[in-house]
């Protein structure tokens, strides 16, 4: 197995992180969404969307009259901690990248993704949050052999090339992962893992 490509010194605190995933995970709305989506979104559409915790869920597909770019706002009830994070991640991208939809996802026991590709320009940052050595992805292109990359250290930031095939796989047969995905956006193609 390969790591997936890290981003170099920046590290967050991976108990303040789950803290966060804690409080998010105490309110009724933000638990309701994770049930019904696997995700909790963090950047919305509309400053103060009133379901702050849904607009942005799923694929970017289920919005037809949406890009990335449009989910501009951060969501009322992000914590603070998560917020810094996120804020720090928005500086180190200036002045050639953005930030899009900003989502905590949420992978179940013996599960995986499809493989699949998203948005030719964009990338993918990942925080694991909660993870352990059975959850991890698989990514390639059609001329190249899938590999598999593991995003083993919870807190650090990973980048991961979406505009490859890839998926997401936990088969550990009692544990969730939580992952901050966060899509940056970006005119040149994304640095391959």
């Amino acid at each position: 197995m390969a790591m997936a490509m890290e981003i170099p010194d920046l590290v967050f605190h991976r108990g303040r992180l789950r803290a966060d995933l804690n409080i998010i995970l105490s309110d009724p709305k933000a638990m309701s969404c994770l049930l019904a989506f696997n995700q909790i979104s963090f950047r919305n559409r509309v400053l103060n969307h009133p379901d702050s915790y849904r607009d942005g869920v799923l694929r970017i597909y289920d919005y037809p009259n949406n890009t990335e770019h449009d989910f501009r706002y951060w969501s009322k009830g992000t914590p603070e901690y998560l917020l810094a994070c996120l804020e720090q991640m928005e500086v180190l991208l200036q002045p050639n990248y953005t930030i899009g939809r900003v989502r905590i996802m949420r992978q179940l026991p013996k599960t995986n993704l499809g493989l699949h590709v998203d948005d030719q320009n964009s990338f993918r940052w990942h925080v694991p949050i909660i993870t352990h050595e059975n959850a991890f992805f698989v990514s390639g292109t059609a001329k190249d052999p899938l590999r598999v990359l593991t995003m083993p250290e919870e807190g650090r930031l990973y980048q991961l090339n979406t505009t490859e095939f890839h998926s997401s796989i936990n088969v550990d047969e009692e544990r969730e992962r939580f992952h901050l995905v966060v899509n940056v956006l970006s005119s040149s193609p994304a640095i391959s893992c």
